[in-house]
């Protein structure tokens, strides 16, 4: 049983990356996506970010974070966040555009937000790196912050992801 989260984790981790980084030949290696934040105040830097642009304008910006205990992973977060895109500027979240859970001891836990605080995506950077000679897809660099709140009925003080950063590379 002690394998299965680690199973999960294996697998996701193996689905966003196998299917969603751009593999070049020669290409210097570089970081697809970053998250730092404060979580309940404390540093929370996911391992895994990807961000993602679909033909709708839509912007998808994934993360997932495992908590390690004696060479097992004993909790994994996943946090997404999802928004119609339409250029930098200021992002009101709700239900519909963030879920985060928790995955330990064979159980998941979904957290709603907390509809009393100002959840928002602030989308400050975006640069379009022209690719003219190539058909492969140019690549945008999104960057920007945010702040979230969930209901956690198991602490009165929530959830908070707080003073997040992020920065994500994806193929437009």
């Amino acid at each position: 049983m002690k394998k299965l989260p680690f199973l999960i984790f294996s697998l996701l981790s193996l689905a966003f990356y196998g299917c969603t980084i751009p593999h070049y030949c020669c290409d210097v290696a570089q970081k697809w996506g970053q998250i730092t934040a404060s979580k309940n105040g404390v540093a929370w830097n996911p391992l895994y970010v990807n961000g993602t642009l679909t033909d709708l304008d839509s912007l998808k910006i994934a993360a997932m974070n495992a908590t390690m205990t004696s060479n097992a992973i004993t909790k994994i977060d996943t946090l997404n966040i999802k928004v119609s895109y339409i250029g930098t500027g200021i992002y009101k979240l709700d239900n519909n555009k963030v879920f985060y859970a928790t995955f330990a001891n064979g159980t998941a836990t979904r957290y709603k937000i907390d509809t009393t605080y100002n959840n928002v995506l602030n989308i400050t950077s975006y640069r379009r790196f022209d690719n003219p000679g190539s058909s492969v897809p140019d690549n945008v660099e999104i960057k920007g912050t945010f702040d979230l709140k969930f209901i956690d009925p198991n602490n009165p003080a929530g959830i908070s992801i707080s003073n997040a950063t992020f920065y994500a590379i994806m193929q437009r």
